[in-house]
């Protein structure tokens, strides 16, 4: 998180500490009812619990009620989440019942009440340098990415609200998104995507800009990254930029040769990789 808000970091975790307590006490009926129900209808285990990636990428243990069975096909693989969730699940999703136990995440300082949503560590070598951002700030059981569609959103508009929140956040937009995810909540908005029970699995498909990035710093053996120009780079010569274009064609990325002249950044690369 900016180290230049410590009053605002400071309100936020003593808001954290504050509500979480507060949230557990409230809501602890609903928490033993809520356990009662999966175990009296799905039976063990209670919680889903799996290490999802917080604030700088450091793993940790998120709590969460699980909402589906781990039933498998005839090759032991698990069947599509669609065909797992229960009816006691979908109505513990639909009612957010199932991220309750994360205020315990929230007192132990796993995580904020809000913040990017924590998720699995596998994607996080999927994201590209502008996705990372979302790293930079303490991950949230709600979030601007949650107000603006939760799960009913694409991975791209997902990743752009996350890095947004992570560029401005404040203590005030935290309160605003508080009240903005109540007014979800109660109407129900944006549990799944389209087709999908849940948020289908992230595949690194958008990291296009990962790709070009890693191509061009085994080519110069140097770190660059989006910003980097090609006249700040000694060894980026006009041999080396054929080079790299030829690499990029190797992984299915045309650019034209004829518009090298246009190349004057990796930025340049990247927008015409898109065209």
């Amino acid at each position: 998180m900016s180290k230049s808000k410590p009053i605002q970091r400071t309100l936020k975790r003593a808001f954290d500490i504050c509500g979480a307590a507060t949230g557990l006490i409230i809501f602890s009926p609903v928490l033993i009812w809520t356990a009662y129900r999966i175990n009296k209808e799905m039976g063990r285990p209670i919680f889903y619990n799996r290490e999802r990636a917080g604030e700088g990428g450091k793993p940790f243990k998120l709590y969460k009620f699980r909402t589906m069975t781990d039933a498998r096909d005839k090759n032991g693989n698990l069947l599509p989440d669609a065909e797992r969730i229960t009816p006691i699940g979908q109505k513990i999703r639909s009612s957010s019942r199932d991220e309750l136990p994360q205020l315990l995440n929230v007192l132990l300082g796993d995580m904020s009440l809000v913040g990017p949503r924590p998720l699995l560590l596998d994607y996080v070598p999927l994201y590209s340098e502008e996705q990372r951002k979302r790293l930079g700030v303490p991950q949230g059981i709600t979030g601007w990415a949650q107000i603006h569609g939760r799960n009913a959103t694409t991975w791209e508009e997902r990743f752009k609200n996350d890095v947004w929140y992570a560029d401005n956040w404040s203590f005030w937009l935290d309160i605003k998104i508080i009240l903005a995810t109540v007014s979800k909540v109660l109407k129900h908005e944006g549990i799944s995507a389209e087709g999908e029970a849940t948020m289908p699995r992230f595949t690194g498909e958008i990291n296009m800009t990962n790709k070009i990035i890693n191509i061009i710093q085994e080519i110069l053996e140097t770190d660059v990254n989006e910003q980097t120009r090609v006249d700040s780079c000694p060894n980026w010569t006009s041999l080396k930029m054929l080079q790299i274009i030829m690499a990029l064609e190797e992984e299915g990325i045309a650019i034209p040769i004829e518009k090298m002249a246009q190349i004057h950044s990796v930025a340049d690369l990247i927008r015409l990789s898109e065209n």
